[in-house]
């Protein structure tokens, strides 16, 4: 199947403009998680202060795999049309264009593109997203999480786009992003695992689940997060067993009812 040519570049910049406005309504993009965000540190009982953070964050860990697995859904149906050789209709063409930059491909071939776009446009196991941000934020008390948002330790390289770090080295320019909103953050979060280079064995691992109809095990797909930490396996160890000490992997549940409807 070849994409329609007739569409000229004007045609298929209004297009796409159109249709991205479209996506994002569609997908609710409002945050709708409006609880205030505990004050962590001042919570000293240690378990409470983990019942708070995992009963805080899992509902925007919910609500961010609903938007991926809409785009999933998309992304399906856009696949089914291709694989029967029909031709996109004008939204269709103009949803692919949409997914393909969002999810950074350079890639011209169609079913190349749309074969990525089922490793990269997937859910995240809750156990996982639970503990690397337990691990990241020091359970929401850390400066970054506190002032920022940030519970995943995000950079950003523009002048005043997030908090400068107290121990940065002279001469380095980063900072640690800000965000507007904690689901902005586990948002973003989300889409560095599913885009970025260092994180291909991940997304392959997590496809070899789907593919084999298993659970989407968080403990087990921590093992390929090496490249997130300088500590490398040893960053990985102490993921996996917070992940085992907490039971976390209860929570994965809702991502494999996720995982089966798709």
């Amino acid at each position: 199947m070849k994409l329609t040519s007739n569409f000229t570049h004007l045609t298929m910049f209004v297009a796409m403009l159109l249709i991205i406005t479209w996506f994002l309504n569609s997908l609710n993009l409002v945050d709708s998680h409006t609880r205030k965000k505990p004050d962590f540190a001042s919570i000293e009982d240690v378990k409470k202060r983990k019942v708070e953070f995992f009963t805080y964050l899992l509902p925007i860990i919910e609500q961010e795999n609903d938007r991926l697995s809409e785009k999933r859904q998309l992304v399906m149906e856009l696949s089914d049309v291709y694989e029967q050789r029909e031709q996109f209709t004008a939204a269709q063409q103009s949803r692919y264009f949409a997914l393909q930059v969002e999810y950074e491909l350079q890639e011209q071939d169609p079913g190349t593109v749309l074969s990525m776009l089922k490793r990269r446009v997937d859910v995240l196991p809750p156990s996982l997203v639970l503990a690397q941000a337990a691990l990241e934020s020091a359970w929401g008390t850390s400066r970054f999480a506190v002032e920022a948002n940030n519970y995943f330790g995000h950079w950003c390289f523009e002048e005043s786009c997030g908090v400068v770090p107290n121990s940065r080295n002279d001469g380095a320019t980063h900072e640690v992003a800000k965000f507007d909103s904690v689901n902005e953050s586990i948002r973003k979060y989300m889409h560095n695992l599913n885009t970025f280079y260092a994180y291909r064995d991940f997304r392959t691992q997590r496809a070899s689940l789907r593919k084999e109809n298993r659970s989407m095990d968080g403990y087990l797909l921590a093992e390929y997060l090496t490249a997130y930490s300088q500590e490398r396996e040893k960053y990985t160890t102490k993921l996996r067993r917070l992940i085992k000490r907490n039971n976390l992997v209860q929570y994965d549940m809702s991502t494999d009812l996720l995982a089966a409807s798709l």
